[in-house]
């Protein structure tokens, strides 16, 4: 089981997981986020829940079945034809009884040069294009209450990564066989792709920690009959503050570093 989140933005698409891999009662680290060779029409990055190797295997697959003049519909054509045939041939050839835990859904998200931007999900076989948030995998409640909540019209793909980290974050903390690190990407116009550096990771997080920590403060003593204004200004200022320097070390982009054009997986 997993947490594995997309968001599509006016400026990029957002994919986030956790690395978590849960093999009987063991619990060891792994990726779960892939992205396909930069070619100069399209960028493409995978995640998904479910069988882990062959979310792999698929996404090795779909690389060989792409060419590097294809078009945004075209791809999405492809997409469809090699999930379908890869459940064919692998999953669905499995006896009933072994299917079980060979099943996924992934997410996908894209940027191509005639189509901009686009987000797919899919249930097994069925592919659904046109999302601007989809959420798989045991902690995709958590993700859904927390990305739901934003303005999905204005939002940039920078602030969607970092709502993301904290929805993956949720997750980790309450949902079923989520853990380990974060690994998230952001893919921009023209396929230049970015993923966060571990430091950045770590910071929002504890930003998080401590923003949640400063508003229960804040909540737990305004309607008490000794808070004053002075008490108002003095807590909100720490707040504000707070904000303003975790926004300022988020700008530091030494924090994001270019994802290679290679096959990342």
């Amino acid at each position: 089981m997993t947490i594995a989140v997309g968001y599509k933005c006016f400026d990029g698409v957002v994919l986030a997981a956790d690395t978590e891999y849960t093999w009987g009662d063991f619990k060891i680290p792994g990726r779960k986020l892939f992205t396909l060779p930069h070619r100069e029409n399209y960028r493409i990055g995978i995640t998904g829940d479910g069988s882990v190797d062959f979310i792999k295997a698929y996404t090795e697959t779909l690389n060989e079945c792409l060419d590097e003049t294809m078009t945004d519909r075209g791809i999405k054509k492809i997409v469809g034809a090699t999930l379908r045939k890869f459940y064919r041939d692998h999953v669905y050839a499995l006896p009933d009884s072994e299917r079980e835990g060979y099943y996924f859904n992934i997410i996908l998200g894209m940027w191509s040069k005639d189509g901009g931007f686009s987000l797919m999900m899919s249930e097994k076989t069925a592919v659904h294009w046109n999302h601007e948030a989809a959420y798989v995998g045991t902690g995709a409640p958590f993700a859904a209450y927390l990305m739901d909540s934003l303005n999905r019209t204005h939002i940039s793909a920078e602030d969607a990564a970092l709502a993301s980290v904290y929805a993956v974050k949720l997750a980790k903390k309450y949902a079923v066989n989520c853990g380990k690190d974060t690994h998230l990407v952001v893919i921009q116009d023209h396929g230049k792709t970015f993923c966060m550096d571990d430091r950045l990771y770590g910071d929002t997080e504890r930003f998080f920690d401590r923003f949640g920590f400063m508003a229960g403060q804040l909540f737990s003593v305004m309607g008490t009959q000794y808070f004053t204004d002075d008490d108002a200004k003095m807590l909100l200022g720490d707040f504000s503050s707070e904000v303003m320097k975790f926004r300022q070390r988020q700008k530091d982009r030494s924090h994001w570093r270019d994802l290679l054009s290679g096959f990342d997986v």
